[in-house]
């Protein structure tokens, strides 16, 4: 059953590479070996719909930058928002997927319940320091 989600899903959209038909088998093996009791390779696809599966690079953002992103957001960038919060939102997105890698599709989902602030006073300073 799950080898014919795999042939329709190459078939119905565009699927260039063998990494996107990983991506979806690492999802749907569990439950394939729960039932079936066996693993099927997803690379059998790989000649039958002549996928690439070639790596490709994909560069990194090193810490400065990051700092030249919140540069531009806060100091240089001209673009309105309807309202003004949003900007401080979008910084705060922007902080949360460096910090914790996540794509920026998985942070869209992220609530104002889920996120935890924090009020801190630094014991050797004592500045006070706002904290997710």
């Amino acid at each position: 059953m799950i080898i014919n989600f795999f042939h329709w899903m190459c078939n119905k959209y565009t699927v260039l590479k063998v990494s996107s038909v990983i991506t979806y088998w690492r999802q749907l093996s569990q439950v394939y070996i729960k039932y079936k009791e066996r693993r099927i390779s997803p690379l059998v696809l790989k000649e039958v719909y002549e996928l690439d599966d070639s790596k490709t690079d994909k560069p990194l953002l090193d810490a400065d930058d990051f700092i030249e992103v919140l540069h531009c957001h806060w100091v240089t960038d001209t673009n309105s928002f309807p309202y003004e919060r949003q900007r401080v939102q979008v910084a705060t997105l922007l902080l949360l997927a460096a910090v914790t890698g996540s794509r920026p599709g998985a942070l869209l989902g992220i609530t104002y319940g889920d996120i935890d602030l924090f009020v801190l006073r630094d014991k050797r300073t004592g500045e006070i320091a706002l904290t997710l």
